[in-house]
Parts: structure tokens; sequence; C-alpha cells
């Protein structure tokens, strides 16, 4: 992605938004038969016949007619998916979303120019704050160069949404509000707004057509601190931002009929380019440890973040930086790209202002005061000190395995992320299972001959992929083991799953309100069967931005290849080199899996269209999303383990679990180590990212000792 980002170009950044392929629609009966392949690590033979039997009836029966009709919606939508998902996984949720929804992460420049440091605040925020405001100069002009794997353009449609767009709250559902318009489009806002002390302030970032510069930035940095310093605090409006989506969006209302100005004040903010938040407070972090930072932008100050902004770029006290961002309109590649960009500036310019420090007279900052009553300050209030409890619940441990990286996984033709993922499903199945065996379904091993299967490429193709994909399984692929990270770090999504199912409009909620915390370990067994260790099911993300408006896809990394490997990781009487085959061929399923993801062909995204389908016909809840092992295998939302690939740059982030039992598990790669971002609820007494984590770094040298020892 370096050189991508370096090089410049003569295409244009959404040139190729009209040529790109629409989505596809999986085969039921393909998409049906991969979905009784995720179930079976999790049902006996008992429940797996049932399910069997539950799967036929829905093909055979109203399967078949959705699909029809699912067909038919795809004739007319390039995207049959893209509504539908923006919907049910984010704007129809009334979950609180700037804890539960939004994704954070810190900014990488405290690894080399700018390390803590007290008082460096205003000055390095006129840096970052100029380097984004070129970013987003260079977005305007399409200068921006295109994103490709093995020369396969990708969807751009997400990096509109960056900038200039805030999400709204409904009574019923959320909207999105996008002001970006490209250069050729017309005017498109060039407003910053500033929240300091629960206060609120804009300034326009262009003078007669230019950029300002970052000794004026400064100038306006330094005016709204000082202010803020020796005046009283702000009400903290954007708390309200952190509350239950019905309940914000009727603080809102009765807001804006308190005074129309503050409709004035909403839509500035909302418009806005992004927004900048000034923390009173300090953030520890190195680059063994990125515990405190973590949690701090993710459940910092609610009344200097805009929880429905795409972008909220958060400084501290003492010089280090940070994102929280909102998920709805766009997946964290998107901020990957730009933290990125910011980050190799600031390296080019030993984190430093090289240019002219002349400061033009150029209009101060002005504050957005709103008009507030008892009412709107009792729920201000509120807001805060339920938001600061939920935080306070938040577990979050972000340490750097640093024996060994990429580089070594790779000489062993390993894929990285693939690594990673089964090492995490071996610390779950170890941490979490009890004495005994699990009762797998008897299901046929793999080949005997396993010589480069864990590398093999994805053989079929959709027609409409045909050529692309033949390029991509060359160059691009999973498969490519040793494939260079350019394309590598496009391949993953960088999409952080949402904590809520999707069932039907059923919002799981904060913990706060948990009833319980139920594992896999606790489900009962039928007639009386002893329950024996469980493995986590697993959401990990896969990118479809081959197609157009393309988001992710699920990938389910709990196969019955890998769980088969865990439990000979549990067996004394297995041989090193049973071991080694048998991760073999999990890692050959994973790669697998993930091919298909990323072309079109995973089967959650399709579940989850047929069951809409089915809705919006006024249909009952269809026994298949009914059935036990939907929701046991992770369906509806359920998944234990919702992880992410953040990619291969010094760029790190985290989200809460998808579930109040279960983990956040995000990770980036680097060639002589991992950083991993492990999330857990306090109050669930089951879950310990610490433990969890420390069995992930076992198993990471388990691994590799497999591959140098198992020919002995």
């Amino acid at each position: 992605m370096e050189n991508q980002l370096a090089k410049s170009t003569e295409e244009r950044t959404f040139q190729y938004q009209d040529s790109l392929p629409s989505l596809p629609v999986p085969s039921l009966e393909e998409s049906l038969k991969k979905y009784l392949e995720s179930v079976k690590p999790f049902a006996n033979e008992e429940e797996y016949k049932k399910t069997e039997e539950i799967v036929t009836k829905f093909k055979n029966g109203i399967g078949g007619k959705l699909q029809q009709k699912l067909l038919e919606r795809a004739k007319g939508k390039r995207n049959w998916l893209e509504e539908w998902w923006l919907n049910a996984a984010y704007l129809d949720v009334r979950t609180p979303s700037q804890l539960n929804v939004n994704f954070a992460g810190p900014s990488a420049h405290f690894e080399h120019y700018w390390p803590p440091e007290e008082g460096a605040q205003l000055d390095r925020g006129s840096i970052i704050l100029w380097h984004n405001l070129n970013y987003w100069q260079l977005l305007r002009k399409e200068k921006m160069p295109v994103h490709k794997v093995g020369g396969i353009p990708l969807d751009m449609n997400q990096f509109r949404m960056l900038f200039s767009t805030c999400k709204v709250p409904g009574v019923t559902r959320d909207s999105i509000m996008n002001y970006f318009r490209t250069g050729n489009e017309g005017h498109s806002p060039s407003h910053v707004a500033v929240l300091c002390r629960g206060r609120v302030f804009v300034f326009d970032a262009l003078h007669e057509g230019c950029l300002i510069t970052p000794p004026e930035l400064l100038r306006h940095l330094t005016y709204i601190h000082e202010k803020c310093q020796r005046e009283p605090p702000g009400p903290g409006v954007a708390a309200l931002t952190t509350e239950e989506r019905t309940l914000w969006a009727k603080a809102r209302e009765y807001l804006i009929s308190l005074d129309p100005e503050n409709l004035g004040s909403l839509e500035r903010i909302q418009s806005s380019l992004f927004v900048y938040s000034m923390e009173d407070s300090s953030a520890h972090v190195t680059p063994e440890d990125y515990s405190q930072i973590l949690a701090m932008v993710l459940t910092g100050d609610p009344t200097v973040r805009w929880g429905d902004k795409s972008y909220n770029l958060i400084s501290f006290s003492n010089g280090i930086f940070g994102c929280n961002c909102d998920h709805a309109p766009y997946d964290a590649m998107v901020m990957v790209n730009v933290a990125h960009y910011v980050d190799e500036r600031i390296l080019e310019t030993e984190g430093r202002w090289k240019g002219s420090e002349k400061v033009q007279d150029i209009p101060l900052p002005e504050e957005l005061v709103f008009t507030v009553d008892e009412k709107i300050l009792n729920d201000i209030k509120q807001a805060k000190a339920q938001f600061l409890q939920e935080a306070s619940d938040l577990q979050v441990v972000a340490p750097a395995f640093t024996s060994f990286g990429k580089r070594l996984t790779k000489k062993h033709s390993l894929h990285p992320d693939t690594f990673i993922q089964l090492a995490l499903q071996l610390a779950y199945y170890r941490l979490h299972g009890r004495s005994g065996t699990v009762r797998l379904l008897a299901l046929p091993q793999g080949p005997n001959d396993m010589k480069d299967k864990h590398c093999e490429p994805i053989q079929d193709i959709e027609a409409a992929m045909a050529v692309q994909l033949k390029t991509l399984g060359k160059e691009g692929s999973r498969a490519a083991a040793g494939s260079g990270e350019d394309d590598d770090d496009l391949l993953c999504s960088f999409a952080l799953p949402v904590r809520r199912t999707l069932t039907h409009g059923a919002d799981r909620v904060g913990p706060s309100s948990a009833s319980g915390c139920l594992l896999p370990t606790q489900l009962s067994a039928p007639s009386g069967e002893a329950v024996g260790p469980s493995p986590g099911c697993c959401y990990e993300t896969a990118m479809t931005r081959y197609f157009y408006h393309g988001r992710t896809e699920t990938m389910r990394s709990c196969t019955v290849e890998a769980v088969r490997w865990c439990q000979s990781m549990q067996d004394p009487s297995a041989s090193l080199f049973e071991q080694q085959q048998q991760m073999l061929e999990a890692f050959a399923k994973h790669n697998k899996m993930m091919n298909e993801c990323s072309a079109g062909k995973g089967f959650d995204r399709h579940l989850l269209g047929l069951s809409l389908l089915a809705k919006e016909e006024g249909l009952p809840v269809l026994e298949l999303f009914m059935d036990p092992l939907f929701s046991r295998s992770g369906g509806g939302g359920n998944f234990i383990l919702s992880t992410s690939l953040i990619g291969y740059l010094r760029i790190q982030g985290v989200v809460v679990p998808m579930v109040h039992s279960g983990y956040g598990f995000f990770y980036h790669i680097r060639d002589d180590r991992f950083i991993v971002a492990c999330s857990a609820w306090r109050s669930c007494l089951e879950t310990d990212a610490e433990k969890l984590v420390e069995h992930t770094f076992r198993a990471f040298h388990d691994m590799m000792r497999l591959m140098n020892t198992a020919h002995l």
C-alpha cells in the first residue's frame, strides 16, 4: 500500500465505479451446503440430522421461492445487499452506537517522531490536521490512487463517506447525511468542528481557496484551548450521541424545538469535514502495549466526541492521537488508509512543519452555542453517566507478540492471517474447553498428500468474475502466501464487526441489561450427554470490494478442520506429524473459504437477504433461523469471537465484542511481530481478554514448533 499511496497517477479515484461487476447472488444449494458444513463443529449427530432436515425442507420449499425473488431483485440493483445491509446492520439498530458500533484506533506516530510528550498537543495537532486536510483535497480532486489487487480495481465508494458525513438519529431508523462532493461534482463543505471541554467551535479550512497552514491552524487551536481553559465548560451536548438511538432522536427533536438556531448548529456539525476532539487527559502507549490508548479512544470523554460522525480525530494532552468513527457509512479500511497516509507524511517531514511561519489575518473560530434547558442538561448528565458506566465494564488488552511475525510464517508458506486465526481457535479451545472430547461428527479426512495444499487456490469462479479472479488467483489470492504485502493489505477488509444480532430486528443490548453470560460450553446437551470442550464460533471479515459498492462478507473461521486440529493438539497420543498435517488441512480450508467469500460466494449475507425477503413478504420467522444451531454457530450476530485483520501497516484498531459472552479480537501483522487487541466485558465472569491473549501467544509458538520439528 505504501507504493500505491505515494505514486502519482492519472487515474481518477472513482473512475472505475460504473464498470465494476454487480454483486452476484450465490447459488442457494451451495450456500446451504456451506451453512451445513459451518454448523458441524457445534452439533452432535442428532442435532445435525435435525438441522439437515430443516435445510432440506427450506431448499425444497420457501427457500427456493425466496431465491427466485432475490434473483429478480438483483436484476434491478447492482448491489442487491447494499440497502438491506446498511439498514439491518446499522440504521435500524437501537442499541447505543458510540460504544457498541463505532470502531477506534491510535495514530502510529508515537512509534517514531511523536512519542508521548506533555504540552505537545497543540503544535502536533496543527500538523496532523493539515495532513488530514491534504488527504481531503486529494480525494476532492480524485487524486487518491484506486485500490487494486492483481491489477483489478476495487470499489472506492466508501471513501466518499469519510468526510462531511454524519449519522442522524431517527425514532425507528437512523439516516446518513453525506455532504461530500468531488471538485467536478460541485461545492463541498470545508469547515472543521472542534470539541473541547463540552463546547463546540467551527472554522473554515480554506482561506481564499487555499488550505490554511499549520501555523494558522495552531492559532485556531490555541485560541480554542485557552478560551476553554479560562472559561466554564460547555453543556456537552455531544454526550447525547452516546444514548440509545430512539432516546437520542427524541432528545434531538426536543433540542431543535427549543431554538431553531440549535438545528443550524447540529447541521454544521453534521456537515463538517470531521470533528477534532481535544481531550484534557493523557494516554499511555508504547510499541509493545497499546492497551490504554485503545481503551481511551473507544471510551473517552463523551462530551468531546460526536459519536455519529464518520470521523472523530482525537488529540490527548501528551501529544498522542487516535480516531473514533461511526461504522455505518464505511468499513475501517478507509480509516486505515487515511491513518497510513498521514503517518507517512509525518515520517517524511520528521514530524515538523517546514514551511512558512506567516499567519494571515483569518477570522477566529466561531463557537456554536446551544440553547438548552434543565431537561436537556439532565438528559446530557444521564447519557454521560450511562456511557461511562458501560465503558468501565470494558476490558481491553493489546500487547505486541515480538518473537516472530510475517517473515517467518511466509518462510513456511503459511498465510499470516490464517496463522493468527487458527492460533485464536486453539487458544479459545484451550481456555474455555472442559475435560473430555468433543463429539465431532464423522467427517471425511483430507487427502494424504498435503504438499502445498494449504496454498491451493480456488477453482470454481462465477462467470461475471472469471477473467478477474483468474488474475486474482495467480497474483493476489490468499493462496499466494508469499505474495506482496501491498496486495495482501488490500485483500483484508478492515471491517470491524458490530455488536448486535441481525435476526429480524432483535437487537442485542449492552452488558448492563444482560441477564446472564452463557458460553457454548454451558449449553445443555440432549439426552443428558456430557458437554465437552467447545470451539468458538468465529466471525472473520472478508472483503467484497471487487463488486459495485461491495463491503464485507462473513468468513466463519471455526471449521471442522480447525476443530479437528485443536483436538489433536490436546491429544497426548497424537504425533507432531499428525498435528502438523491436520493444521495444514485447517490452513487449506480457511484460505479456500476466504477466497470464496471475497469472490461473492459466502453464505451469511445470502441467508440474511433471504430472511429479510421473508420478512418483507410478511412471513413468520422461518424455521431455519429458529434452529438452535443457527445461533450457536454464530448466525444472527451471535459470534463468540468477532475478529478482523487490520492490515500489514502500523495501524491498530478495536471494537467491543459482538455478544456479551464473547471477545473482540483485532490485529495487524508486521514482518517481525503481531499486534493484537482483545476486548471483553468484565461483567461476564467466563471471559478474560488477558488470558485469551496469553493462550494465543502460546499457540503461536506451538504452531511454529510444529513446522520446525514435525519432520523429525
